[in-house]
């Protein structure tokens, strides 16, 4: 009995946590106001004649900005204060710093994880935001519900297995590809995708931002995905995730987590990464993504990333220029895996401050 009073004990704990809620709101209000207002402003200049149809949407060439921001984890603690940037959509930016610096925070930010005290962090109200934390989160579904997870509808194109299968391969990730064949075969393919092909080494996405002339259309989800998970909330919800696990067994394939023990450390951070990039979000905020690979490995990685922005998304079909640019921030111990960026922000724990150092 006194089991069940603590487990009800502590979701009722749970349940009376404040929440972001009153946060998130003031957050998208305030992206949809300066959305509004720049788009209307672009939408009054008038482009040259000489400027080519074929273009991009006006409203890609909002910048992603940081507006006097400051944040501190209590009052007296200041971690950033008055913190002023600005970066174009479609860049690959490198957050860099010393160790307990504040990369971290700065990418919790970034992610919407955690709100300014003051100021903003802007992006577009049209873009999709995704964190995705450093360590590996795998759920108690099988493989390709872990895989699948924030694009469920199996009608959805993200989801196509042509599309999964080579997401999987660039990753190397030949044992989670042999774990979720069986649906890969069973599912009907659409449309073909086009492979793309390896970036070389330092690849830089330089590209102009490109206005569509008297045409402009915001399309895609609001919103933000991210599962938190720490050594706190685990050990707390161990006895009463026991008695859900139980009730929820018939749902799940015999054994469904003994799949999870086939996997190397290496391989559940793939996993976790591959998920990301089947979402396909238009900003994925990436907390030390290349910290789990031997050299080589974190090359690849960050291979695919930089595909990830050129292409637009991962071995989608059609016209790449008819998609939204994909930015990616990421935070990293090296400069090596820094100037692989095409901005690098610096963070300086002694000023308070970001600077971009990009060369």
């Amino acid at each position: 009995m006194s089991e069940k009073v603590n487990g009800l004990m502590f979701v009722t704990e749970v349940l009376n946590h404040p929440t972001d809620l009153k946060l998130l709101k003031e957050m998208t209000r305030h992206r949809q106001k300066i959305t509004k207002e720049k788009r209307s402003a672009l939408l009054m200049k008038r482009l040259p004649s000489t400027f080519p149809c074929k273009a991009e949407f006006r409203t890609d060439s909002i910048p992603i900005e940081v507006e006097n921001m400051s944040f501190g984890h209590n009052a007296t603690d200041l971690v950033f204060e008055n913190v002023s940037l600005s970066v174009v959509q479609g860049k690959l930016v490198a957050i860099f710093a010393a160790h307990r610096a504040g990369k971290t925070t700065l990418l919790d930010l970034l992610g919407h994880s955690i709100f300014p005290d003051k100021g903003h962090i802007y992006m577009p109200a049209h873009l999709v935001v995704l964190h995705v934390s450093h360590q590996p989160v795998i759920l108690d579904l099988p493989p390709w519900e872990n895989l699948m997870f924030g694009r469920p509808d199996p009608h959805d194109p993200m989801a196509d297995p042509d599309r999964v299968r080579a997401i999987l391969e660039e990753l190397h990730m030949n044992t989670v590809l042999k774990l979720v064949e069986e649906e890969l075969s069973r599912r009907p393919v659409r449309e073909p995708i086009g492979r793309s092909e390896y970036l070389p080494k330092g690849f830089n996405v330089d590209r102009n931002a490109l206005l569509l002339n008297g045409q402009d259309h915001i399309a895609g989800r609001r919103g933000n995905f991210e599962i938190h998970t720490s050594n706190e909330d685990e050990d707390a919800c161990e006895s009463f995730g026991e008695e859900l696990n139980a009730e929820e067994d018939e749902c799940h394939s015999p054994g469904s987590a003994d799949w999870v023990k086939q996997l190397t450390y290496s391989e559940r951070c793939e996993l976790h990464l591959a998920r990301a990039l089947i979402t396909n979000p238009d900003i994925m905020a990436l907390q030390r993504p290349l910290h789990h690979y031997s050299p080589s490995a974190g090359e690849q990685v960050l291979r695919v990333i930089k595909m990830h922005i050129l292409n637009r998304g991962l071995h989608l079909p059609g016209d790449k220029a008819q998609r939204r640019p994909r930015s990616v921030f990421f935070s990293c111990d090296s400069m090596d895996h820094a100037k692989e960026a095409d901005v690098i922000w610096q963070v300086d724990a002694g000023t308070k401050t970001v600077r971009d150092i990009s060369m």
